[in-house]
């Protein structure tokens, strides 16, 4: 038996090693990952002139947070964030909660258009040093996450349909303790909400980044085109 000659031994590796980077330009140039739709939050509020659809968006507010600054919607403008709402003193919710958030937070970390927003419940208790304590006891990076307080009436308005869109049974009251929702929301840079959670259940963490990975994916394709 004849032995094949060394151009038809070396033949098939120099295919593989000459298409293998071929394919993978191809790959980056056509291919095209597809990741789920998320859902909008809310009725449709109409249509634009050029016919994009109006989508209900977070109403604008303005709170004092852990820095005692303004801070509020015109600030999360062109972010993607995830907000929650407890109180301090109801200290077993706002542990779970805040340690659930911070698995969030770690995975954002260097995301300069992400953010964590969490309003607090128990104004007036809920002042700029105690928002900056309950940072510091809690090992949390604030460059990114916002601790706001506001009077219990401003934050009640903006929970509702009009706002948050969090019903009856995602606030817990309890007597003798402040109220607080499980519930993590995430809102895209548009301001609409993209995303509801129940924070409270640490197995949740993983949905919330995955979903906000989905959404930096989204607008990663829309400015390279």
């Amino acid at each position: 038996m004849t032995k094949p000659s060394r151009i038809r031994r070396v033949l098939p590796v120099f295919i593989i090693l000459f298409m293998a980077p071929v394919i993978v330009i191809l790959l980056f140039k056509f291919g095209k990952n597809k990741y789920k739709e998320l859902p909008y939050y809310g009725t449709i509020a109409g249509f634009a002139p050029n016919g994009d659809t109006l989508r209900h968006t977070i109403p604008s507010f303005r709170f004092v947070d852990q820095y005692n600054r303004s801070y509020g919607a015109d600030s999360l403008s062109g972010k993607i964030y995830v907000v929650n709402f407890f109180a301090m003193n109801n200290k077993i919710a706002a542990r779970k909660l805040t340690e659930n958030m911070k698995k969030i937070q770690e995975r954002f970390r260097n995301d300069k258009e992400f953010r964590v927003v969490t309003i607090m419940l128990d104004e007036p208790a809920a002042n700029a040093s105690a928002l900056m304590d309950f940072a510091k006891n809690n090992s949390i990076r604030t460059y990114q996450w916002h601790f706001l307080s506001a009077s219990p009436d401003s934050v009640l308005n903006l929970l509702g349909n009009n706002g948050f869109m969090l019903r009856n049974n995602d606030i817990v009251k309890k007597e003798g303790f402040p109220p607080y929702s499980p519930v993590f929301l995430l809102i895209d840079k548009e301001g609409h909400i993209r995303g509801k959670y129940i924070g409270i259940d640490e197995d949740n963490a993983e949905g919330v980044i995955e979903d906000a990975h989905t959404l930096f994916v989204y607008y990663a394709g829309k400015s390279s085109k």
